[in-house]
């Protein structure tokens, strides 16, 4: 379900906005999907890794690479620790991005934008607004740039 819900909205990181903006990134929906999994009683811990933002191979992007902090969750099914990656579903998928819409539950969901470390975060939003804070500026237009182009990918092959 969560996956489901079309990827955007970037940059606006509250769940109050994700029902309006018609999309929402990856940190909204952990959020969201972290609050299913703790009213289902399961424990879940939310995560955030760094990646580079240049290796989706479907959007035409010649600058360098881009870096980004990528949220995903780990929650705890029959004992055992599992990654959860929820950040793009069937829309995307029909734009050629893998989506983990076939996890059964068993084993670790692949994490769409592979990360080069991961920590454990207690507030996803804070922790990935310091984390983007402190991305020197030429660092920050390239992220921009690159999600402004992944959106325009996503929606005209969502639209084609």
């Amino acid at each position: 379900m969560v996956c489901n819900i079309p990827y955007g909205g970037v940059g606006a990181r509250t769940v109050d906005n994700f029902g309006s903006s018609g999309g929402a990134s990856c940190s909204t929906k952990h959020v969201v999907l972290k609050s299913i999994f703790e009213s289902m009683g399961l424990p879940v811990k939310s995560y955030m890794g760094k990646c580079t933002l240049d290796s989706t191979g479907l959007i035409e992007w010649t600058g360098e690479p881009a870096i980004d902090y990528h949220n995903y969750l780990k929650v705890c099914l029959n004992g055992k620790w599992q990654i959860v990656d929820a950040t793009f579903g069937i829309n995307e998928g029909g734009a050629g991005f893998s989506n983990n819409l076939d996890w059964s539950g068993q084993g670790d969901c692949q994490i769409l934008f592979p990360t080069m470390n991961e920590i454990e975060v207690n507030d996803i939003f804070l922790a990935k607004q310091k984390a983007i804070g402190d991305l020197a500026p030429h660092e920050k237009l390239l992220r921009e740039q690159y999600f402004q182009q992944l959106s325009l990918f996503i929606s005209s092959s969502v639209a084609a």
